[in-house]
């Protein structure tokens, strides 16, 4: 007699609960993803240069910050309780998503950085890499990921709610202004997001040209597709000046050790 061959069933993990209840409260959300192709040719040059690189991740998520201390609606996010409200933060919060080990499952997390305008870059990616390396407990948002993470799902999706709808400040300081997913190191990317933060940047791979589609999806009801082409521009504008700079300036600290030394 033949015998049917099962599966097995998986119960969701620490990582996997994070990623449905954002997933949740993501659906909700009227996102528009938006892209624009920018040449970066001159800072992927000197870029090359440097004998230790900033990561590009880096690189956007500081370019972001400066921009959203420019133009104010970026750091503005939707309010629903107790009257539908938009509230805007003081300074920029990134909110980059890192994979990583949690609890024994490959997962994302959340990494906020406050103020990533006014930090050097090799400051913002030790953090990142603090970030994917130290133990869960050493953070307070990893702490925090981990613990609601645990509770029972209404109990989740309370937490959740209360801090996407409720109160700007306590939502800025948990979920950031702005988000930074990107998975272009690893030769693929996605083509728009579902996230329930206000906006999030997703970028493509280099083109041989230094070329770069640069995707940004973001809540309809927060800002315009105008709103969101003048950040688009803006963002390129930034990195190919202030951000350019920032990264000649690491080529002249720690010039390339040549090939015949």
């Amino acid at each position: 007699m033949r015998t049917r061959s099962m599966g097995r069933y998986i119960s969701l993990s620490i990582s996997r609960r994070f990623v449905c209840d954002m997933m949740d409260f993501s659906r909700e959300i009227p996102l528009i993803p938006f892209e624009r192709r920018m040449q970066l040719a001159e800072l992927v040059a000197a870029r090359n240069c440097c004998s230790i690189k900033p990561s590009w991740c880096g690189i956007f998520t500081k370019a972001l910050a400066i921009v959203g201390q420019r133009i104010p609606v970026f750091r503005r996010a939707y309010l629903k309780f107790p009257r539908p409200r938009l509230y805007e933060h003081p300074y920029s919060v990134a909110c980059v998503v890192i994979e990583r080990d949690v609890l024994g499952d490959l997962g994302v997390i959340f990494c906020l950085i406050r103020k990533p305008h006014e930090l050097p870059l090799t400051e913002i990616d030790g953090r990142i890499l603090m970030y994917q390396k130290d133990p869960l407990n050493k953070h307070g948002t990893t702490r925090k990921i981990v613990r609601v993470s645990k509770l029972p799902r209404w109990l989740r999706h309370l937490g959740w709610w209360y801090q996407l709808n409720c109160d700007g400040t306590i939502r800025a300081y948990n979920s950031g202004t702005y988000g930074v997913s990107v998975t272009a190191g690893h030769g693929a990317t996605a083509l728009s997001l579902e996230t329930p933060l206000t906006s999030t940047l997703h970028y493509g791979i280099f083109e041989a040209d230094g070329s770069l589609a640069c995707r940004m999806t973001f809540d309809h009801r927060v800002m315009d597709g105008g709103d969101m082409a003048r950040i688009l521009v803006e963002l390129e504008s930034v990195l190919r000046t202030e951000m350019l700079a920032e990264v000649k300036s690491l080529v002249e600290m720690n010039p390339p050790v040549s090939s015949s030394a």
